[in-house]
Order: C-alpha cells, then sequence, then structure tokens
C-alpha cells in the first residue's frame, strides 16, 4: 500500500517534470514568447517545479516515516511474542533446576544410606570378628590349661612313683 503511494507521488513529479519541460520546448518551437515572457515562464516553471518537488519530498518523507512507525509497530508485535517465549523458557529452566536439585539431594540421601548399610555391615563383622576371637581365645586357655595339666599330673605321677 505504501509501495503505491510512493509510486503515486513519484509518478506526479515525473509527470510534472515532464510537462514543464515539454511546455517550455513547445513555446521555444512556437516562437510565440519573447525573451522577457520566457525568462517569466521559466522563473514560473522553476517555481512550480520546486514547489511540485517540495511536494513530492514532504509526501516521501511522510511516507517514510509512516513506515518507519509501522516497522516499530511490528517489531515490538514481535517481541511481545518473543518476550513470552523467553518468559516460558525461563519459567523451564528454573523448573529444570529445581528438579536437578530435588534429585541430587535423593540421590545423596540413597548414597548415604548405602554408605551406612556397608559402615554398619562392617561394624557388625567386626563385632563378630571380636567376639570369635575371644571365645578362641578361651578355647586355647582350656587347651593350653589341659595339656598344661595333663602334663603337671604326669609329672607328680611320676615323682610320687620315684
Amino acid at each position: 500500500m505504501m509501495n503505491k503511494t510512493v509510486s503515486g507521488a513519484f509518478s506526479t513529479w515525473v509527470q510534472t517534470w515532464e510537462d514543464a519541460v515539454r511546455g517550455r520546448e513547445e513555446a521555444k518551437i512556437l516562437g510565440e514568447l519573447s525573451a522577457v515572457k520566457e525568462q517569466r515562464l521559466r522563473t514560473f516553471l522553476k517555481k512550480l517545479m520546486n514547489s511540485q518537488i517540495a511536494g513530492a519530498w514532504e509526501k516521501w518523507m511522510e511516507l517514510h516515516a509512516m513506515m518507519r512507525t509501522i516497522k516499530v509497530a511490528v517489531g515490538r508485535m514481535k517481541n511481545r511474542s518473543m518476550s513470552a517465549a523467553f518468559v516460558r523458557w525461563e519459567e523451564f529452566a528454573e523448573e529444570s533446576q529445581a528438579m536437578k536439585q530435588m534429585l541430587r539431594k535423593v540421590a545423596m540421601k540413597l548414597m548415604k544410606r548405602q554408605m551406612a548399610g556397608a559402615f554398619e555391615r562392617w561394624y557388625d563383622m567386626t563385632q563378630e570378628a571380636l567376639e570369635l576371637r575371644g571365645k578362641l581365645r578361651k578355647m586355647m586357655k582350656r587347651a593350653m590349661n589341659s595339656c598344661v595339666a595333663g602334663a603337671f599330673e604326669r609329672w607328680a605321677e611320676m615323682t610320687e612313683e620315684a
């Protein structure tokens, strides 16, 4: 739509320019005008062309400003949708971060639970080993005591016989 308006303004300017040039040429060809009249005509045509050029320029500037305004408005509309998309992405990123944090906590609890279970099993095994060691000591003492007692009895028998 704006291109048509700009094109129309430019076409009007070109047409005015061509009309002015044609009018001057026709005046020269017909020889109807004297030098003074020709000078006046030139001055009038220059003023006319300048005013029409200025008018076309003003119209072009208005259209250009309107196009700039429309571009800004379209940009803002695009920015709204981009802004909404960014907000949704930001919310998703925050939720993802919270989920990651929660998963880390759960993983740490599971790992600590496994470590605690492993430590508990090790502790139970060492306590059992200490218990077994104590029982083995008692058994060895009894065995040693019975051997010593047996040896003492044999010695005592031998000393009685002798």
